[in-house]
């Protein structure tokens, strides 16, 4: 991970989304900061879930991508890729303290036994949510609370190859949930005050929900996102993926063909109504109380998603800002901080990360 590098150049790639999103950070000590972000609408054809599916042309896209940075810092950085995950598992474990100095071999031993394929075959990464003032007076102090992530590094492999292929060779790969685990944790902790907190992350192909309180914590992710309602739409018109995202993200004009504004309002309930179900059942209901659901990400029309999420009267909703999350990374400027906490809440997850 670069939090451990001593290399001062830093380049962060989130691949496969609505966008490609890049960022360049440099690390001097302990202390990072984000000096550009670039945001590339994906191309059709290298959209997948999995492995790349057209390596070459994704190859010609990401020269060109990253040519929007100095030849020194494309030759002097470490590359990280958010890789993405459909086959992450996600188990909340309870371990007997005091926890074994060589941590790392405890939690493979306690992956091994959840994994649904072959250990050899799998990413592991842990999260330590106990570790913080917020759980320490309210938890068992006899067990520590982990977050345990497995995912199957068949979807990995073939992302290292392709750039080391590419004369850019990945320092290290990290399954996108792992990321947005962590920026969730952080977000609900800094809004600790609340007796019922939830966080709903909307992205392109993933969403996360969290539900915290000072005894409890529950999570559900899913490797689907709003991109899939554009996808529907799109197919239900006879329309490019490259029109239909653009109407997507335009809506309000009026050119806009009506078919298509239709079927993406209905495959946006109909997944509005899925998130608010799965929700209702992720936060326990006590009389007198609603819960307060924080809705954040860069997918489109999160506006409209935070109204119709807001119909259950069990929740009151809130938008996330840039403003109400704390984080230490510095940025060069001002409007960067809105676009990195908009289109890369997995980067302030895993810069924040604190493994124990």
């Amino acid at each position: 991970m670069f939090l451990l590098s001593r290399n001062e150049h830093h380049i962060y790639l989130d691949f496969g989304g609505y966008y490609t999103k890049v960022a360049y950070l440099t690390k001097q000590g302990s202390n990072l900061k984000v000096q550009k972000c670039v945001l590339e609408p994906t191309p059709d054809e290298c959209l997948s879930e999995e492995a790349p599916t057209d390596p070459l042309r994704i190859k010609e896209f990401l020269f060109k991508t990253l040519k929007q940075f100095t030849p020194s810092v494309r030759k002097e950085a470490e590359y990280h890729l958010i890789s993405p995950d459909p086959h992450t598992l996600i188990k909340k474990l309870h371990l007997p303290k005091p926890l074994p100095k060589d941590l790392n071999q405890q939690m493979g031993f306690e992956a091994a036994q959840y994994a649904p394929y072959p250990i050899e075959d799998a990413v592991v990464d842990f999260t330590r949510v106990d570790d913080d003032p917020f759980f320490r007076n309210t938890l068992d102090e006899k067990e520590a609370q982990m977050l345990l992530t497995i995912t199957k590094n068949t979807s990995i492999r073939p992302w290292i190859t392709l750039f080391e292929e590419m004369d850019t060779p990945l320092s290290s790969v990290v399954p996108g949930s792992v990321g947005l685990l962590n920026f969730g944790l952080h977000l609900l902790r800094s809004h600790q005050a609340h007796d019922q907190l939830a966080l709903v992350h909307i992205g392109d192909r993933s969403t996360l929900m969290l539900y915290i309180s000072q005894d409890l914590i529950r999570f559900y992710y899913e490797p689907c996102g709003l991109l899939d309602c554009i996808t529907q739409a799109t197919k239900q018109c006879h329309l490019t993926l490259q029109e239909g995202r653009y109407f997507a993200t335009h809506l309000s004009q009026k050119d806009i063909p009506e078919l298509f504004v239709s079927c993406f309002y209905n495959g946006l309930s109909r997944f509005t109504e899925d998130i608010t179900a799965r929700l209702l059942k992720l936060c326990p209901q006590q009389e007198d109380k609603k819960t307060r659901v924080l809705v954040s990400g860069g997918a489109c029309c999160v506006s409209e998603l935070t109204q119709l999420v807001g119909r259950a009267p069990e929740l009151t909703v809130d938008l996330l800002t840039p403003e109400s999350y704390t984080s230490h990374l510095t940025f060069a400027t001002p409007g960067i901080q809105n676009t990195v906490f908009t289109f890369f809440p997995s980067l302030l997850g895993l810069t924040g990360k604190t493994t124990s």
